[in-house]
Order: C-alpha cells, then structure tokens, then sequence
C-alpha cells in the first residue's frame, strides 16, 4: 500500500512541476500569482487525498473489524451465560420432578426458556414416565422461588367420540331405577284403566309407546318419556316379573300380562 502511495506522490510532484512551468510559461505577470496559488491549493488537495485518504479508510476497516469481533465475544458469552443459567433451572426441575417420580424426564414445551427464566414467568413442559400426566407448568417468580404443577392435557372429543361413548352410558342404565321413577306410576294408570274394560295385556315398544289390541285402532299410542334400549330388556321383563307382572321379550316389544 506504502509503495503505492509513494508512487501517485511523486506522481503529483511530477505534474505540480509542469503546471508551475506552463504558468510561467503562458501566464502574464498579473495573473501568475493568483493561478500558482491555485495550482498549489489543487495540488495540496491532491497530496491530501492520496496520503490520507487509504489511511482513514483502513482505520475506519480496522475499528468495524475490532467492534465485530468486540459484539461477536459479548454475544457469545452471553450465550454461554444464558446456557448456564438454564442448565441450574433444568436442574432444579429435575429435583423437583424426581422427588415423586424417580422415573421422570422432560424437555421444555416452551421456545425460549432463557427468556422465560430472566423475566419470570409461567412455561409449559413435556413430561415422559410420568404415570397420569403429560405435561407440567413451572412457575418462575422474581424472588427466586418455582413452582412445578402436573396437567393432564386431552383433546375436546369430536362428535365421533361422543357417539362412541353413548353405548357406554347406556350401559350404566339401570331399569330397576327406571321402573321405580317412571314405570311403576305409568304402568298402573294403563293397567287400572285397561282391566276396568276387560284387557289383560298390553305391549311395551322401544321407543316408549304402548300399544293395546283392540284399544287406539292397534295404534301405538305415547306412555313412557323414556324406555330402556333393547340390551336392557332381559333385566326389565325380570324387574317386572318382581313387581308381579307377567312379562316377556315378544319381537320388537316387551309384552306385559297381569
């Protein structure tokens, strides 16, 4: 870089020298001093220019190069700052976690746990081995205090799965209770009234109507707001027959006799 300036230097010597003499030259007297102090004035410029100039700009390189290097060190110790500091959380997490399940392990749920710990703060984590939970919060307070909680996290079923889980509650469906609530109190209002005129039977249908020969034309008429589904109706006709109605699974219906 040196030899380079010193060559451009010499350079504008070598013209600084031809622009005096061509002043002299072709230049009146009353105007040579003005122009040879304009030439010396560019000159000087020139010099200016060539000397100083790739030295402010290596100075300029030198201090960027320096302050990236400076910030690259701050970054990368903060990093490592940061990374210490949520090993000791994890730490303390894990203590926390293997106190009740010596088993247990996780990982963080949330995206920046640094973050989390220098601000405080609720994050969320995934538990394994964890028998009944699947998911912990952890609470980081500013005084230095945490605390863990278990979740159990299940997804909201779709109406698939509430269709899939009605058999189930049907099955907790009792017909002694049903009889006891709604049946018995039906039941002897149509018996009383169907014995008064001479019948002796009448047929329960599984949606809850009653149907009477003889009576409403055949037609099924309303009787129950609610009937047991046909996986009940062996227990319901032994119900009845407790209760001392004759009664049996005929077809589709339950037909009762007394």
């Amino acid at each position: 870089m040196y030899v380079k300036v010193y060559e451009r230097l010499w350079c504008s010597v070598s013209v600084l020298v031809g622009a005096v003499l061509a002043v002299f030259a072709f230049v009146p007297g009353a105007w040579r001093t003005g122009i040879l102090l304009l030439v010396f004035a560019v000159w000087g410029i020139w010099v200016f220019m060539i000397i100083l100039r790739p030295r402010i700009a290596w100075r300029r390189a030198q201090r960027n190069f320096l302050g990236r290097r400076r910030s690259t060190g701050d970054g990368q110790a903060r990093f490592r700052a940061e990374e210490t500091m949520v090993k000791h959380v994890n730490y303390r997490i894990s203590a926390r976690l293997h106190s009740a399940y010596p088993d247990a392990s996780w990982e963080w749920e949330t995206k920046d746990p640094a973050r989390l710990i220098v601000r405080g703060g609720k994050g969320r984590l995934l538990l394994h081995g964890v028998p009944d939970y699947n998911y912990a919060e952890v609470d980081l307070r500013p005084n230095g205090c945490m605390e863990c909680s278990l979740l159990r996290v299940v997804p909201v079923p779709s109406e698939h799965d509430l269709k899939e889980e009605t058999p189930r509650a049907d099955e907790q469906f009792n017909p002694q209770v049903w009889f006891e609530i709604q049946g018995r109190q039906v039941l002897e209002e149509l018996i009383a009234d169907l014995d008064s005129r001479g019948h002796n039977s009448l047929i329960m249908n599984e949606d809850g109507s009653v149907t009477v020969e003889g009576e409403f034309d055949d037609k099924a008429v309303p009787a129950f707001t609610s009937f047991p589904s046909k996986v009940h109706w062996p227990q319901t006709v032994r119900v009845l027959e407790s209760e001392g109605y004759a009664a049996d699974v005929d077809g589709e219906a339950i037909r009762v006799t007394w």
